[in-house]
Parts: C-alpha cells; structure tokens; sequence
C-alpha cells in the first residue's frame, strides 16, 4: 500500500516539477526575445531619426554606422529602386526583391528570406517628385540563432525527461 502511494506521489511531484521548468524556461525565453529584437528595433527607429531630421535625406551615413542595417527604396509599384552599395549580402536585395518588397507601412516585422532573418520597418515618402516606400531592415541571424539555442537549453530538456526513455536511458 506505501509503495504505491509513494510512487503516486512522486509521479505527481515529477509532473508538477516539470511543469515549473517548461513555464520557467518559456518565461525566460519570451523575455530574451522580447528584448533582442527590441534592440533591432531600435537601430531602425534610430536611422529614421536621423533620416528625418536630415529632412528626408538619405546623404552620408543614414544608419548610423550599424552594419546589419540596410535600407531600400521601393516605387509606388513596389519595384526595387535603390539597393545598398555595400556588404556582403547585397546580392540578396536584388535576387529576392520580390521576398524582400514590403507588405505593410509603419508595422515592424520580422521576415526570412533566403535562410535570412530580419527585422523590417518601411515609411512612405517622396523622392524626386515620385511617391517611394523606404524600408528599413535589420539582420537578425545572431538573435534568431542565440533563441534558438536557449530553447534547447531552456524548453528541450523538460521534452526529454518527459519522453517514455528517460528513466532507463539514465539508468533510473
């Protein structure tokens, strides 16, 4: 009668503990995400900062010397005018522009292209006369791969005391 109360107890006690981990671990990781693309976001609001009190130019250094930023001009048609001139992911711009074209104004978002990720934010504004969309992106594969390791670290082993093996792969 003890020991099938004692292994009814500590059944439960695993499951409750388990429990708290997973919430633990989903907590920290929400909060890390949060936060990460909070920064990307930042760097874009930052380059449209400095576009805007340059009156809308985008002459010397828009983003601020952040070398994941990007910023591409779009017509009205969402045809790709202007591309950065530097990098070594400039090929990408021009190869996917249609991935890359935006679908919405004053929305941040995050989108993959090519194995890629970033984060992009587009305004509306004129150049020469001619109605442009211009969009901000960011590259986030360093915060997209960090995450993804915290999820193994944080979510992966609460899956895998989980799993019908565990006890006898640890010898429990």
């Amino acid at each position: 009668m003890f020991r099938k109360t004692r292994i009814k107890l500590t059944a439960l006690n695993a499951c409750v503990f388990i429990l708290l981990i997973a919430v633990l671990g989903t907590v920290i990781y929400m909060y890390v995400r949060t936060h990460m693309y909070s920064e990307a976001d930042q760097s874009i609001y930052r380059a449209l900062d400095r576009i805007e009190k340059k009156g809308g130019s985008l002459a010397g250094d828009p983003h601020g010397n952040d070398i994941r930023l990007r910023i591409l001009i779009w017509d009205k048609n969402n045809n790709l005018m202007s591309t950065p001139s530097d990098g070594p992911d400039v090929y990408l711009y021009e190869q996917y522009a249609a991935e890359f074209a935006p679908a919405h104004v004053h929305f941040m978002e995050a989108i993959k292209v090519a194995g890629h990720y970033f984060r992009t934010y587009t305004v509306k504004d004129m150049m020469q006369n001619e109605d442009v969309k211009i969009q901000f992106l960011a590259q986030i594969d360093g915060e997209v791969l960090m995450l993804h390791k915290l999820m193994i670290i944080t979510i992966a082993p609460t899956c895998l005391r989980c799993s019908p093996g565990w006890c006898w792969r640890n010898g429990h």
